[in-house]
């Protein structure tokens, strides 16, 4: 089950009025019940179990009667630095970046990438996209989203204080059983759909790793990277 955002802190114990766009989802899609319970939380990450008290057309009143214990976030960390794509496979890579636990997501341009936005439009996408990070957040039950940058400085050229790899579908297939890390992260640095050209990775000085015998979509390779590194380091089991 997931959680309901409420947008002041709470306390054990408290009454308070749920509007706006989270009740409306309780009363209309969810039609929720009074004497029903469900789960709340605050701008702090404080999360409760409440009880419907009553409900009106746009509002409902709750009782916070049991404060729980948000799931740990990964002791290994994971960056995801993304060359960004088109708009719906980005969407995708951002919500599963939620539940797959990345600890951040960078967004940065190359030569065969999508353009970052810009001035207004820049604005109105960063926007969206928390969004699209808060919804991931409330349905997979994490307490916080990833930090979500817009890198004007390519990935592939700086020194990072945590081991960093390139997903190349042009390397050999790397079993990652027999990669050993002794760090607490790992930054991982993936492409868009035609690939880095030579002299974008001439500076990269960390690892390439392949992906298997196919060539996979942007979408797929990232969603497949934080899957594979979650699995071997992390929390995925």
């Amino acid at each position: 089950m997931g959680f309901f955002l409420v947008e002041r802190p709470l306390a054990q114990g408290e009454r308070f009025e749920l509007a706006g766009e989270e009740a409306l989802h309780l009363l209309g899609s969810r039609r929720i019940r009074i004497g029903e319970e469900v789960e709340v939380q605050d701008p702090q990450g404080h999360r409760f179990l409440a009880t419907v008290l009553s409900k009106e057309r746009k509002s409902l009143e709750l009782l916070n009667t049991k404060e729980l214990v948000p799931p740990a976030e990964p002791k290994f960390r994971l960056w995801l630095h993304q060359a960004i794509v088109k708009e719906k496979a980005l969407d995708w890579i951002l919500q599963k970046s939620v539940e797959l636990g990345a600890a951040g997501v960078f967004l940065f341009e190359t030569e065969h990438s999508q353009p970052l936005p810009q001035g207004e439009e820049r604005t109105h996408r960063l926007e969206r996209w928390h969004k699209i990070l808060w919804e991931a957040c409330k349905q997979s039950g994490r307490h916080r989203p990833p930090v979500l940058t817009l890198s004007a400085v390519s990935p592939l050229g700086q020194a990072f204080d945590q081991p960093a790899f390139v997903f190349d579908p042009y390397r050999p297939p790397t079993s990652l059983k027999n990669l050993t890390l002794e760090s607490q992260g790992a930054h991982l640095i993936l492409g868009p759909e035609a690939g880095f050209e030579p002299e974008e990775l001439a500076g990269f000085s960390g690892h390439y790793l392949g992906l298997g015998p196919r060539i996979l979509r942007a979408e797929t390779a990232a969603l497949a990277a934080l899957a594979l590194f979650g699995g071997q380091f992390g929390d995925l089991e």
